[in-house]
Order: structure tokens, then C-alpha cells, then sequence
């Protein structure tokens, strides 16, 4: 106990007295020097309390540093989250108006097929009707598959599946009136069919052919390699198949809501697909996907700086 300067001996002394008085159940407040009174277990707590919070302010101010705000670089999953259901937003109006121009083009009026250098094997007019006079060139014809016959919307057109019969395509070269050559998908076969001779069904001299532009596909993970000359082949190569046929990267997929191409059938083989839009277009559920994800990480970050500021709040 110290004695201030301008206390006299008297008063320094009256007050070490009360001090030793209430020594054995008071407490004295280190921190704001009260004195307050309490049991000795209390006490304890109480003053080892206070030399935990001196130390915390002792090291706060030598560091001179704040602790960071929760959260951190977490914040970057819902601002993550929010940008990707952006661009799935994007991505769904690109898509719906990609299966509008389609549907618009596949029911316009066919027009004759004219060879261009807009006409690739990865065109800009695909689904474009087109009638083409030529010639079948049956010696060269290739098969794709195993697949289904996709002329049900319903079905879809994909690799082998469910309980339909499978078979292959009929991808015949077809030799146009100025000589060049191009690829055309005559129709779907059953399997039992692959490896017979169909001389019924091949059409032969020159004939008149209504089908659309259509693009090849692209090698996907998982597939095997297409083996040209060996065995069918598993996915639409049009720039391979051209190369094993002498052809030009062109495709053409006959239909059979046609007047001209129901002229041509001799038997129920090859079977043309009706056509239609079938594009897979999943990015609305992408988009409530990422926006969900968003939400659920703002709000549990949210919750968690709230609760860290008010148990911080309380300690102070």
C-alpha cells in the first residue's frame, strides 16, 4: 500500500488498517484499483483473470497489430459461386436461342445444295435443308455405331442404352454431278444386317436426295479410337471418314419427312430418323445450383463474423 504525496503518516496508516480488516474477504480490482468484496476462491479466479487480460493488452500493444476479420479469403466462395450461376444464366440464353435458330432452319423450305467455302465439316448452316442430285457410291459405304435408332424425341440419339434395338448408320459417299464427293447418313440397319450384303436396298444411278447439313462430333474421354477399314465406326470422325473415302469434309443426314427420300426407299432398311432438336440444356439447374451455393456460403459466413463480433463484444 503505497502513501500519495500529501496523505499524513496518520491516513497512510488508518488506511492500511482497513485494509488488513477486510483483507480476509475482499478483493481489490487491480485494473481500476475499487475494492469489492467477495469470497477467496473468487478472488483467485479474479486475479488470475486480470493478469490474463493484462498480458492481452500487453502483447496487443507490442505487436500493434488487429486480428483479421473472420472470414478472410472464404468470402471468395459465394463471390465465386455468384459468378459462375451468372455466366450458367449466360449460357442458358445462348442455348435457347441456339435451339430457336435450329428449329427455324429446320422447317425453312430445302434449297438446292450449292458447294461453298462456308459448307465445312464444321459449318454455320447446320440443320440448313438442302436437295442434292448425285450418284451413291455403295463400293465405299462405312457404318457408325453400335447405336441406337434415334428418331424419337423421347429416345434421344446417344450410344447403346435402355432396352432399343441397336444397330449402326449407313454413311455412303455420295458423288455430285460436278464430280466432287460428299459423306451421307442413308439411315440406321439393325445389327443383324451389319455384315450382309443389302444389294436391295442399294440405290443405284443418279437420284435426287433431300437431307440437312449436319456437324461431325468430337472425340470424347472414354471412346475408342476409330478404326478405319477394321471394324464400324464408333463416333461421327467426318474429317477421318472423308480421308478413308476420298471424300470432302461435307455431311448430309437424309430424313423421312420427305417426299423425295420416301420415293427412293425399296424396304424398311436403311431407316431415315425424323429430325428434331435435341440439344442437352441443363444450365438452369446449373445456375439455381451455383446461386444456392452462393446464398448458403453468405450466410453461414455472415452468421459466424456475427457471432465472433458478439462474443467479442461481451469479452471486452
Amino acid at each position: 500500500m503505497e502513501v500519495c504525496h500529501g496523505e499524513s503518516l496518520g491516513e497512510g496508516l488508518k488506511k492500511r488498517d482497513e485494509f488488513q480488516k477486510f483483507r480476509s474477504f475482499g478483493c481489490i480490482d487491480n485494473l481500476n484499483g475499487k475494492m469489492f468484496f467477495t469470497n477467496r476462491s473468487s478472488c483467485s479466479f479474479i486475479r488470475a483473470r486480470t493478469r490474463q487480460q493484462r498480458w492481452a493488452s500487453f502483447s496487443a500493444q507490442s505487436t500493434g497489430t488487429k486480428k483479421p476479420a473472420l472470414g478472410g479469403w472464404l468470402w471468395l466462395i459465394p463471390v465465386t459461386t455468384f459468378g459462375l450461376g451468372c455466366w450458367q444464366v449466360y449460357r442458358l440464353q445462348w442455348k435457347l436461342d441456339l435451339i430457336k435458330r435450329t428449329e427455324e432452319r429446320l422447317h425453312l423450305p430445302a434449297v438446292p445444295f450449292v458447294r461453298n467455302e462456308r459448307i465445312t465439316e464444321h459449318s454455320a448452316d447446320e440443320y440448313r435443308r438442302v436437295f442434292l442430285k448425285g450418284t451413291f457410291l455403295h463400293d465405299k459405304e462405312m457404318h457408325l455405331g453400335p447405336r441406337t435408332r434415334a428418331d424419337n424425341e423421347a429416345k434421344g440419339g446417344g450410344l447403346v442404352s435402355g432396352a432399343m434395338p441397336i444397330g449402326y448408320y449407313v454413311i455412303t459417299p455420295f458423288k455430285l454431278e460436278d464430280g466432287s464427293v460428299i459423306l451421307v447418313n442413308r439411315g440406321w440397319i439393325p445389327r443383324q444386317l451389319e455384315g450382309e450384303s443389302r444389294r436391295a436396298d442399294q440405290v443405284e444411278g443418279v437420284v435426287t436426295i433431300e437431307g440437312v447439313l449436319r456437324n461431325g462430333e468430337e472425340a470424347r474421354i472414354g471412346l475408342p479410337a476409330n478404326k478405319p477399314g477394321e471394324a464400324p465406326w464408333i463416333w461421327l470422325d467426318v474429317a477421318g471418314m472423308s480421308k478413308h473415302s476420298g471424300a470432302d469434309p461435307i455431311f448430309i443426314e437424309m430424313m423421312s419427312d420427305s417426299d423425295i427420300n420416301r420415293g427412293l426407299a425399296t424396304g424398311d432398311y436403311p431407316a431415315t430418323r425424323r429430325l428434331f432438336t435435341n440439344f442437352s440444356n441443363n444450365h438452369l439447374s446449373y445456375a439455381i445450383t451455383w446461386y444456392g451455393m452462393c446464398i448458403f456460403s453468405t450466410v453461414v459466413l455472415w452468421r459466424s463474423q456475427r457471432r465472433h463480433t458478439m462474443v467479442h463484444g461481451l469479452r471486452r
